[in-house]
């Protein structure tokens, strides 16, 4: 049978439905952890749950520490996590949970859609989210293409325990954090080949996610996680193979970008470890981009790029319009190679 926890903070409009979806064949008990809410959030999730669910207290730690509160208290062998405004997928829980016993899965995964808000309060279905995990399971969990949902999936309670559950520290892309430390721990993660939505994940118009709210902590938290997985490739077999050499470097070139405008420092280190990847990085994209790497170099391209992006924004203020990307999209050449060279050393100081 499986443990069904939900951490939840101020969750009042959502809670019943998403209480009421857990409500189905496999669920012994729903563990709602209150992580400071001051709505009705508790009154209301306790009304839905029909005598099946509890109300712990959280600790007002973010959603990881909120998730091992759950943990703890469970006492189930399988564990469902799902958030507090998403909808478990009719069947789900049986469904994952036979898949799990018969295959002695540790992780077993499933197709996810999103929820759009189209307007205050209402709802329609939107994309639908289908991620392949087999292979090297360590080298696809990180990164955006690859990211499920943690509502789609079922825990098998021991290989959470083995990694400890979620690490606390962790505020942003906690989730990719978990499954990457059960991954390397050598977890079996399945996908259950079911053409129903495991779960229901809402897009909320009317509520900024904590990603957007919070670049840096989104993109620190990348960081760590590609850290993580590049320092334990490099210290077990079979090592750095090609295929996580590339997946390091997608991700370590997305970084790049935020880094080099925000915190010059932490982008030194990022090159640094890009550099002993592959000596002479050229970025796939934008296009530009990649053309002027070949030419000047990363670092003074992006020197270039980002003097282009500022004197864009000075021109789009001063006239109150905007500019056609495709001046940058479709550029000449040798006009970016005469700015490159006319920034001389203050380019280099910019790297």
């Amino acid at each position: 049978m499986v443990s069904i926890i939900i951490p939840c903070r101020n969750a009042g409009a959502w809670i019943a439905e998403t209480v009421e979806s857990a409500l189905q064949d496999g669920c012994a008990e729903i563990l709602l952890v209150d992580d400071g809410s001051t709505d009705r959030s508790n009154e209301i999730a306790l009304e839905a749950g029909r005598g099946k669910l509890r109300v712990l207290t959280g600790e007002r730690r973010g959603v990881s520490a909120a998730r091992n509160v759950g943990m703890a208290a469970a006492r189930q062998p399988w564990i469902q996590f799902l958030d507090a405004d998403d909808v478990l997928g009719s069947g789900k829980i049986a469904r994952q949970l036979a898949f799990g016993e018969r295959t002695g899965a540790d992780v077993v995964y499933s197709d996810f859609r999103e929820l759009c808000e189209v307007a205050d309060g209402a709802y329609e279905p939107g994309e639908w989210r289908r991620v392949d995990l087999s292979g090297d399971t360590s080298c696809r969990v990180f990164g955006w293409p690859q990211w499920i949902q943690i509502g789609a999936m079922l825990f098998r309670g021991r290989a959470l325990n083995r990694v400890g559950g979620h690490d606390a520290a962790m505020t942003h892309i906690e989730e990719v954090n978990l499954y990457l430390r059960m991954a390397l721990d050598g977890a079996r993660f399945e996908h259950d080949g079911a053409h129903e939505a495991a779960v229901w994940h809402r897009k909320h118009r009317s509520v900024v996610s904590l990603g957007a709210s919070n670049r840096t902590g989104f993109h620190a938290g990348c960081l760590h996680n590609v850290q993580l997985a590049q320092t334990a490739w490099a210290s077990t077999p079979p090592g750095l193979t090609p295929a996580r050499r590339a997946a390091l470097l997608d991700d370590y070139e997305f970084l790049a970008r935020f880094y080099y405008v925000h915190d010059r420092p932490t982008f030194a280190r990022i090159m640094e470890s890009v550099r002993s990847l592959t000596p002479r990085f050229i970025p796939k994209a934008p296009a530009l981009l990649r053309r002027l790497s070949q030419i000047l170099g990363y670092e003074r391209a992006e020197a270039v790029a980002l003097r282009y992006r500022a004197a864009k924004q000075r021109w789009q203020s001063l006239n109150g319009r905007t500019v056609d990307d495709g001046f940058w999209n479709k550029p000449s050449m040798a006009v970016y190679a005469k700015a490159a060279a006319a920034e001389g050393d203050d380019a280099r100081g910019d790297a």
